[in-house]
Order: structure tokens, then C-alpha cells, then sequence
């Protein structure tokens, strides 16, 4: 356990199915709260889920969460629109307003009400990215970019520029109808084009040679976020594979497991 820097809590309490915006068909404007018992003012994760952006939904996380949770975090875990029902921009959005409510209600749940940080895996740890560094989302719900005390990117997408010309026809246009039809509309929605030297702290992980592809991606963004002199690090379990990432952030002191725990007792306060 990483008992070094939160202690082990022994209860944690789940409330589950909270709406965050006004609903709709599936549940995707709700979110769950895990809050170790008897906490105070304690540092918060909003976690986003991957899935392709086509699937994946926040009750998949129950275990993660709890254990995430019983270190004496508390962790926020929303539900989002996916494809086809939104595009990148709405799910980003949706992103956004569960912060929001975040911001105005995790005092009554323990959590540190004055900011969080932003945690994603695959297309959640884009989400994380997106949100946290395009100042348009956070702004839309009136909310304040030092609020986002830090970006967690678990094996990642952070530039979504350029399509593999190798993809299918049928695979270009959904990612075209997604992200955007031009390279200029994709780094709009692209994370690494808002590297900057006032960028929050950011986390990159991914799983080493088993995971290569969100590697590159986490190399690119690394790159692009120290040229632009943001606070940033970066790690690898050259043991993961891409799912083996996210499962290993709900299993007691693994490398990824640890790298949260780390960077949130660093910059969640």
C-alpha cells in the first residue's frame, strides 16, 4: 500500500448515479462519488474513462475508484456522451460541466473544493488532457484553469492532427465526423496545441513496448509541453499492455498505482 504519502482508509462511501447536467438517453450526465470516510478537505481525482469514445461508462470503475479512494482521496467518476451521440467537442464538454459540479459540491462529500486533478485513461486520458488545457471548456461552466491542479494521462491520444492513411474508408470518416474534417479543425481538438509554459502539471504513463502506440503519443506531448517550459514527467510499466495500464491503477503499489498517488500528494492541494 502506498502508505508513505495517504493513509489507509478503511470504509469508503460510494453515491452513486448523480446528475451533473440535465440528462440523457443512458445516463451519460451522471457521475459517482467515492469518498473515504470521515475526510476533510481531501485531494480529488475526476477520473475519466477510456473506450474508443464509443464505448465504456463510469459503472466500470467501481473497483478502480474504491481503490483509488481508500488512500483518502476522494475520486469522481462521470459518465460522458459517446459516439455517434456527440463528437469530441461535446464529450469534452460534458467533461467540463461534471468539473463544474465537481467544484461546487465535493465539500460535502470530504474533497478540496478549491481544485482537482484530472485523470484519464486512453480516450479518457485525451479528455483529461483536452479539458484541462483549452481554457474554452472549463470557462464555458465558469471555471477557473487554477482550479486544474493537474493532468494525469494514462496511455493517452494527445494529437489527433493527422489520421493513419493507412485506416479504412469507413474508419477516416468516422474519425473525420469525431474530431473534425481538416487538420486545422483536429488540432483545434488536439491537446499538445495547447502546450504552454502556464500549462497545469502533467503526468504521462503508458505501457512500454506493449502499449506502443499511446507511447509515441505520450513522447510527442512530453516533447511538445517541455519546449514550452510546462511542468511535466513521465513513466512507463514496460510490462502493460494498454488495458493492463488502467487495471493496474486499481491494484495496491503498482508503477501506475504509484505515479497517481505521487503526482496527486505533489499538486492536489
Amino acid at each position: 500500500m502506498h502508505a508513505t504519502i495517504f493513509a489507509l482508509i478503511a470504509a469508503v462511501n460510494a453515491t452513486k448515479d448523480i446528475a451533473y447536467a440535465a440528462d440523457v438517453p443512458q445516463d451519460k450526465h451522471r457521475l459517482d462519488v467515492y469518498a473515504p470516510a470521515g475526510v476533510r478537505n481531501a485531494p480529488v481525482v475526476i477520473f475519466i474513462h477510456g473506450g474508443g469514445f464509443v464505448q465504456g461508462d463510469r459503472r466500470d470503475y467501481n473497483g478502480l475508484a474504491t481503490a483509488i479512494a481508500s488512500t483518502g482521496v476522494v475520486v469522481v467518476v462521470p459518465s460522458y456522451r459517446l459516439f455517434p451521440q456527440t463528437d469530441a467537442r461535446g464529450a469534452a464538454q460534458d467533461v467540463a460541466a461534471a468539473a463544474g459540479w465537481t467544484l461546487k459540491h465535493i465539500a460535502a462529500y470530504g474533497g478540496n473544493s478549491r481544485g482537482f486533478v484530472l485523470c484519464g485513461h486512453s480516450s479518457g486520458g485525451y479528455l483529461a488532457a483536452l479539458v484541462g488545457l483549452d481554457p474554452e471548456f472549463l470557462s464555458a461552466d465558469g471555471i477557473a484553469g487554477s482550479s486544474v491542479r493537474g493532468i494525469a494521462g494514462f496511455s493517452g491520444t494527445y494529437d489527433v492532427r493527422e489520421i493513419d492513411p493507412e485506416a479504412t474508408p469507413s474508419a477516416r470518416a468516422l474519425l473525420q465526423r469525431f474530431f473534425g474534417a481538416t487538420p486545422e479543425a483536429r488540432g483545434a481538438l488536439s491537446p499538445i496545441t495547447y502546450a504552454a509554459k502556464t500549462s497545469p502539471p502533467v503526468v504521462l504513463f503508458c505501457g512500454g513496448v506493449y502499449d506502443a502506440p499511446a507511447c509515441g503519443q505520450r513522447d510527442a506531448f512530453f516533447a511538445a509541453l517541455v519546449g514550452a517550459g510546462a511542468t511535466v514527467q513521465m513513466d512507463a510499466d514496460a510490462s502493460a499492455t494498454h488495458a493492463g495500464v488502467v487495471a493496474n491503477l486499481s491494484r495496491n503499489d503498482t508503477p501506475e498505482q504509484r505515479a497517481l498517488l505521487d503526482f496527486v500528494a505533489k499538486y492536489a492541494h
